[in-house]
């Protein structure tokens, strides 16, 4: 494992790098060093040669895990912007992460889509295109693979790390046309 520093208030605190997953990398916060969840617009990684910006931020027991688009090399440090203020509450999906899957979205009214419980999970600043199509990866069977099949009652699971890296690892774009395809489908189920 890399030990890395984080920049807080003028301190250099240590972070890890916790895998690389393809071009991605997974930096660690411990929760002493960082102890509310912070944006990602907050966060920047600078590097020798340049500066990363993260894709997502997400809750464990012991701190926070933050995923950067490309693979990360040493000797780097991590930037708090603390004039953005710390997330409303740690990410829900990422909470279910230590104990498995677990609901994070319960449909309360039939005018509920995937589009808004997606829409809901989604940290200030980021793009709900990713977790609507997480969240529809990780339910299909409940929703008889119909992204229109929610219902009053129904439960819905948090996307796995890998379901969400899945769909991280694609651009905004690519997610974006994914969804108008998805919702292309459940038009034509619904003729």
């Amino acid at each position: 494992m890399v030990s890395w520093g984080l920049l807080l208030a003028g301190l250099l605190l240590p972070i890890q790098q916790q895998g690389v997953m393809a071009e991605q990398s997974w930096v660690t916060v411990d929760r002493a060093a960082l102890p509310y969840a912070p944006q990602t617009q907050a966060l920047s990684l600078f590097t020798q040669d340049s500066s990363v910006q993260p894709l997502a931020v997400e809750a464990t027991d012991s701190g926070w895990r933050i995923l950067f688009r490309e693979r990360i090399r040493g000797p780097v440090t991590l930037y708090l912007d603390e004039s953005v203020p710390p997330a409303a509450e740690p990410p829900i999906a990422a909470t279910a992460l230590s104990s498995g899957p677990s609901v994070c979205y319960r449909v309360r009214h039939s005018s509920d889509t995937l589009w808004r419980a997606g829409q809901s999970l989604t940290t200030p600043g980021g793009d709900p295109y990713l977790m609507v199509l997480a969240l529809f990866a990780s339910n299909k069977e409940r929703l008889g693979n119909d992204p229109d099949g929610l219902r009053i009652g129904d439960e819905l699971l948090c996307p796995s790390a890998e379901v969400l890296g899945h769909f991280t690892a694609m651009d905004a774009q690519a997610r974006r046309s994914l969804y108008r395809r998805l919702e292309a489908y459940g038009r034509r189920l619904h003729r």
